[in-house]
């Protein structure tokens, strides 16, 4: 085909000045009424550039959280310097964030309510015993008793807590007294007793945890 019959080959309602190959007259470039090209859309970000800076930002969570730690671990050896305390204050940091914060997580029970009634109470730490290292390990918020367990994983190094939670008919934390005791396990068997009924209550435990101090 020469020159001249390539001309005549062109379609009369394509203009071939405008024609971009690859387009036909239906795909080419629209323009609005005012006869301005319309202003180009905006490029997304690569999704590479948004992996980096996701990667960046952990980072820097990382590190915030490591500083707030070394923070954290500097401010509890200062207070236990001060109060004589020897514990471990990695497992005590992980402790107090694992541990139970409200004071009941339920009411508690009559034990006249019950057949069998179990109830357990924590007793504070001594000072001797934070002198001598030991961590309070226990949280109790009726009717749950939770232990806090230190332990080492595989690697011998790296310290996590594992929480042990128990669930009896009645707990009491430290803060409770004697007489919080007495409302719920005793009182209600007065009455029974005094019209010759028969109750058994009886303490277990292993020595120092407590138990003259709460029958008394």
């Amino acid at each position: 085909m020469n020159k001249r019959e390539y001309f005549l080959g062109i379609t009369p309602s394509i203009d071939p000045i405008n024609v971009i190959p690859g387009q036909g007259k239906d795909n080419a470039p629209s323009q609005d009424k005012g006869g301005a090209n319309p202003p180009p859309k905006k490029m997304p970000k690569s999704s590479v550039v948004d992996e980096v800076e996701k990667l960046k930002q952990k980072r820097e969570e990382r590190r915030q959280k490591i500083e707030d730690i070394k923070r954290e671990k500097a401010e509890r050896e200062a207070e236990n310097e001060a109060l004589g305390r020897l514990g471990d204050v990695e497992f005590d940091l992980m402790i107090e964030k694992n541990r139970i914060k409200q004071h009941l997580l339920q009411q508690h029970t009559a034990a006249s309510e019950l057949k069998l009634c179990v109830c357990v109470r924590k007793r504070p730490i001594f000072k001797k015993e934070e002198t001598a290292g030991e961590i309070d390990a226990i949280s109790s918020a009726n009717p749950q008793i939770v232990v806090h367990e230190c332990k080492f994983r595989i690697d011998g190094i790296t310290k996590y807590v594992e929480n042990h939670a128990f669930t009896f008919d009645n707990t009491f934390n430290e803060r409770e007294t004697n007489d919080d005791i007495y409302r719920y396990s005793i009182l209600p068997h007065i009455e029974f007793i005094l019209n010759q009924g028969i109750v058994t209550c009886f303490a277990y435990g292993q020595t120092g945890s407590g138990k003259t101090f709460t029958m008394v």
